[in-house]
């Protein structure tokens, strides 16, 4: 638990682009900070004693409360106050790039980048790769590795009965997008027949971004 312990407030302090001097106060949430090693590790990684006034079990409810009021308020235009979402992985597909003289499949290109402000919504165009090709399956990945087979599946978009034509001829657009309470949604249009297909899920993806 140390271990993982330093290792997330490392990943947040990078992720931020802050440093460990950028802190002015720590705050413990979660019922596990309860335990004085833990508080005694994060006194030593921030050379300040974390603060106790506020239940840490409590501290989540806390800021779903302020986000719920800052709904119900923002329509009147009286606050200053901003809470703004942000995605927090990447989303991306498997594509194939240029190793010296040849084509190497099994790489990962991100569509929708970590820390980007939701919602977003981002599109990317396919053509054929062969003639009579009258199927396109794209596969769709969670992560921010550099190969696909070391991020996460989440499902893949599957077009199918297009026309057969040269290579090239037909194009698909691929809809990726992230609505503001973070729901993950992608669909594949045919831009000839203008059929669309949704994205075929594994699972129900839905990133926690509170």
């Amino acid at each position: 638990m140390a271990s993982s312990t330093i290792k997330d407030v490392d990943r947040a302090l990078a992720d931020s682009g802050l440093k460990v001097s950028d802190i002015k106060e720590v705050l413990l949430v979660g019922g596990s900070t309860r335990i004085p090693f833990i508080q005694e590790l994060l006194k030593r990684k921030f050379g300040k004693t974390p603060r106790k006034d506020i239940n840490p079990e409590e501290a989540i409810v806390l800021g779903a409360a302020l986000e719920g009021w800052r709904k119900g308020v923002e329509r009147y235009n009286n606050t200053k106050l901003a809470i703004i979402n942000v995605s927090p992985y990447s989303i991306g597909i498997g594509v194939t790039k240029i190793i010296g003289n040849r084509l190497v499949n099994g790489y990962y290109e991100p569509i929708i980048t970590k820390g980007s402000t939701l919602p977003i919504s981002k599109k990317v165009t396919f053509s054929t790769d062969y003639d009579n090709q009258d199927e396109i399956k794209i596969l769709v990945y969670r992560g921010e590795k550099l190969l696909i087979n070391e991020n996460t599946l989440l499902g893949e978009v599957g077009i199918t009965e297009i026309p057969r034509r040269p290579a090239g001829n037909e194009m698909v657009e691929v809809t990726f997008s992230l609505d503001k309470n973070g729901i993950f949604n992608c669909e594949g249009k045919l831009l000839s027949t203008g059929k669309i297909c949704l994205l075929s899920l594994k699972d129900n993806i839905f990133f926690n971004i509170t």
